[in-house]
């Protein structure tokens, strides 16, 4: 594992943008692990596997499919990873290659936004504080606290707003990953409250805070989440990225099946701290 000098070289040449601020916000809270190639000032390739939540999905950063497959290959139960478009051909034909499973692509859309929106807020929306914990805590399974430890932890270091109906939360907005100039939202609404607005106010109040408090607001979701890409572009943000997520077949089995992995350029060494979790292949 890192130490939080080492996290933070890291984080420094992985660089604050739209497509890292989830990798930075999980290896700045211990919850994601980096394997990198090279050293973590100057990596050659980087793969942060999330520890907390989309399980299966690491990220992947850099532009030689090569290193970047040497990585994936040291990492167990993986079904997709998120890379850039310059690699995903030469990545994909590597996994088909190895593993002799398919391939699928979907583009992962990263959109932003700089101001507050100009939405109308549902009376049933606003944001949340302490006193709306008991309303999280006894909330369905399809609210998670992503990106943190509780909604304790949530609610004392993040943003979040949420629509009360009938004494129960029904739809929910936050920020679930932040850097030091982006934070990226994650919204749920139950399905029977869907399309009563609930979501698009939830995520105005939580974008407003965010641009207030100077930073911008993220939101990403596969080409393939139409539902999801229709609320942020009605709140104002705008398509400023897209990367691509590669897809194992059989993804059911959320398991990598390496038959062949490609031989290590050096030995493994493990880094042990309190912050961060890393993997260097030199």
């Amino acid at each position: 594992m890192l130490d939080p000098a080492q996290t933070e070289t890291l984080a420094r040449a992985l660089g604050d943008s739209p497509e890292t601020v989830i990798s930075l916000h999980l290896l700045r809270r211990g919850l994601g692990r980096a394997w990198v190639a090279g050293t973590p000032a100057s990596p050659r390739a980087v793969v942060v596997e999330n520890l907390a939540f989309d399980l299966g999905e690491p990220m992947a950063f850099g532009t030689d499919p090569a290193e970047i497959w040497t990585l994936l290959a040291e990492i167990d139960d993986w079904w997709c990873v998120n890379v850039a478009p310059g690699v995903a051909n030469d990545l994909a034909a590597r996994i088909e290659d190895t593993t002799s499973r398919p391939v699928a692509f979907e583009d992962d859309i990263y959109l932003t936004l700089r101001h507050a929106p100009s939405v109308s807020i549902h009376p049933c929306v606003r944001r949340l504080a302490s006193i709306d914990l008991p309303l999280l805590l006894s909330a369905s399974a399809g609210f998670e606290p992503s990106g943190f430890a509780g909604w304790e932890e949530l609610i004392a270091e993040s943003v979040a707003a949420g629509a009360i109906a009938n004494g129960k939360m029904v739809s929910l907005a936050y920020v679930s990953a932040a850097s030091p100039g982006h934070a990226n939202l994650t919204i749920a609404t139950l399905p029977a409250h869907r399309r009563r607005g609930f979501a698009t106010s939830c995520a105005a109040l939580v974008v407003g805070a965010i641009v207030a408090a100077g930073g911008i607001a993220v939101w990403s979701a596969g080409v393939s989440n139409a539902a999801s890409l229709a609320v942020a572009r009605r709140l104002g943000f705008a398509e400023v990225k897209r990367r691509v997520y590669l897809v194992l077949g059989d993804d059911a089995c959320r398991e990598m099946e390496r038959t062949n992995p490609p031989p290590r350029s050096g030995g493994l060494s493990a880094l042990d701290a309190d912050i961060g979790h890393c993997t260097i292949l030199p």
